[in-house]
């Protein structure tokens, strides 16, 4: 399989070898997504909430980490880092807080650009 190379601008090393995908894999790749978005779908407003709070928690809980990560690839300060790392977390909050009374009694999304 052909990769491609990812190298960090902060030092220089390597990141990741990643793979390219062909036509094939972006079908692959599309089918587990209306899968999942099926099984997401069919869960409650307080499951869902539950997971996105969760994630939420867990980005707080890993945030050194994930701060580390985004710095690491792609060279920002650390006060950049954390706006990115902040937003992950407030946003996933917000939406766990607010997606039911966003939903206007519909559970599912329309496609604007179909792909």
């Amino acid at each position: 399989m052909k990769t491609q190379e990812h190298f960090s601008p902060l030092d220089g090393s390597l990141i990741a070898a990643l793979p390219q995908s062909d036509a094939s894999d972006v079908d692959s790749a599309f089918e587990k997504a209306r899968s999942a978005q099926r099984a997401w779908a069919a869960l409650s407003f307080g499951q869902r909430k539950a997971v996105m709070m969760r994630f939420h928690d867990l980005v707080l809980e890993h945030q050194a980490t994930l701060l580390d990560v985004v710095q690491w690839e792609t060279g920002k300060s650390r006060a950049s880092a954390f706006d990115e790392v902040a937003d992950i977390a407030l946003t996933s909050r917000y939406y766990a807080n607010s997606a039911e009374g966003n939903t206007f009694g519909r559970r599912s999304v329309k496609v604007l650009c179909p792909l």
